[in-house]
């Protein structure tokens, strides 16, 4: 795949993908698939991104719910109904694909505007993040997680959860500068912020560079 490129990764595996189909290589077509979905949705091509997952053939109940849980993030408006649809194969599928499509599903509640469902489906994670080491997903589940606290108003919730994240964001491109602007939203909700604004607004920059 094209590393940076969404464009040339969603012809890259469009390629591939069609190869797979014609030798009848489902595993094959449902992995290059769901790429191509991804770098379509990047360029702004919902609706052919959406196309390409309802078309993908999956190979087993793992992919299945994967595919599922992704086809929901494009269809917020049917979330709920399909975390409902998907939540007993959450239990009986590999706890690494229990957790990918946990995270997608809470994303696509959160995107409906249903932030008690979107919680409900992070909160088994935090407890198996305890013990877990840092890695991308476990610090987007709690970047997730901190941003529904916070629009749900529980504000020192959302800053103990920031601060669970601070492992995961030292260093990383992405995840430091969003957990700067979402210690100014707390501040901000809790009316903490007046004349800091533009220390506080500094500290980002400086974060995201």
């Amino acid at each position: 795949l094209v590393v940076g490129d969404a464009a040339g990764t969603a012809d890259e595996a469009m390629r591939v993908e069609t190869l797979a189909r014609e030798r009848g290589d489902r595993r094959i077509a449902y992995e290059a698939g769901r790429p191509r979905a991804q770098g379509l949705g990047e360029i702004g091509r919902a609706a052919e991104a959406l196309a390409v997952l309802e078309s993908i053939d999956p190979p087993d109940d793992d992919a299945r719910t994967l595919l599922g849980a992704q086809i929901a993030a494009h269809r917020p408006s049917e979330a709920a109904a399909r975390a409902e649809q998907l939540a007993p194969a959450l239990a009986k599928v590999r706890p690494t694909t229990a957790r990918r499509a946990r995270y997608t599903l809470a994303l696509a509640l959160q995107r409906a505007g249903r932030f008690p469902g979107a919680i409900a489906m992070l909160d088994p994670l935090l407890t198996e993040l305890r013990s877990g080491r840092p890695t991308f997903l476990a610090g987007a589940v709690l970047q997730l997680r901190a941003h529904l606290a916070l629009e749900s108003g529980a504000i020192e919730e959302c800053r103990r959860l920031l601060d669970r994240i601070e492992p995961f964001a030292a260093g990383s491109s992405w995840l430091g500068p969003l957990v700067a602007a979402q210690r100014i939203d707390a501040r901000m909700a809790a009316g903490e912020l007046g004349a800091d604004l533009d220390v506080a607004v500094e500290t980002l920059d400086a974060r995201g560079r």
